[in-house]
């Protein structure tokens, strides 16, 4: 079984990449931040927004180290709240990249090219494929974009939808949109972050959160790693 993350947060990602070991290539959505309406609206277009510099903005964010691109694509749901960053371009109509730089590092843009044709081949594969994305928030404030993502998985591949930091906890089940949803929290990630290895390597010190701390934490969970097993295994 091939594993592959849409998002909207790194967490589908690290499950996939340091729980399944799954080595290789990844999605354009494994490490970067979304939402589930952007996710669809990069599948309707054909990844062309996407792959489109002209559409990026560069920004440094204070007190950080790292460049931030973002990329104008529809969010109906309206801005996606994203801590000590600055909103760039028209509000609610982006996705960032934490961890490169397709803007001006031409590695990374062709590693994001490289990344939607291996999603494009993934979405044009009958079986054997499972995706992932994990949200922060109900089921039913993305109702709509779901559908439309599931609408485009090949019928015969599963889509599993995990709300994370959750206060209530719900064994995955397959619902009426065909979808697999379930939901899970686990309270204070700094106390379930993995110790640092070569196997798992941490992103971060402890003495200092950061938001992929948190979707680290959830990614390398049991709980996570159990209901992935139970859907696609």
């Amino acid at each position: 079984m091939k594993l592959v993350s849409l998002g909207t947060l790194c967490s589908p990602a690290t499950q996939i990449v340091f729980r399944r070991e799954q080595g290789g290539i990844v999605s354009p959505f494994s490490w970067q931040r979304s939402t589930p309406e952007i996710v669809l609206n990069t599948l309707q277009d054909d990844f062309v927004t996407l792959l489109n510099r002209d559409k990026y903005v560069y920004n440094i964010r204070k007190g950080h180290t790292h460049f931030h691109s973002r990329i104008n694509i529809p969010n109906p749901s309206g801005p996606y709240p994203i801590t000590n960053e600055l909103m760039v371009g028209e509000s609610g109509y982006h996705m960032s990249f934490a961890h490169s730089n397709p803007l001006e590092n031409l590695d990374d843009y062709q590693k994001l090219q490289a990344q939607c044709d291996y999603l494009k081949k993934c979405l044009n594969t009958s079986d054997g494929v499972g995706y992932l994305m994990n949200i922060f928030q109900p089921y039913e404030r993305y109702a709509d974009a779901f559908v439309g993502i599931r609408k485009i998985i090949p019928e015969d591949c599963k889509f599993f939808v995990c709300r994370m930091d959750s206060e209530q906890n719900l064994a995955p089940e397959l619902n009426e949109d065909n979808i697999h949803y379930g939901a899970f929290g686990i309270g204070d990630h700094t106390k379930r972050l993995v110790i640092p290895s070569e196997k798992y390597p941490k992103p971060n010190s402890l003495d200092k959160w950061k938001p992929y701390d948190r979707a680290h934490a959830y990614g390398m969970s049991e709980e996570y790693t159990e209901m992935v097993d139970k859907i696609f295994y």
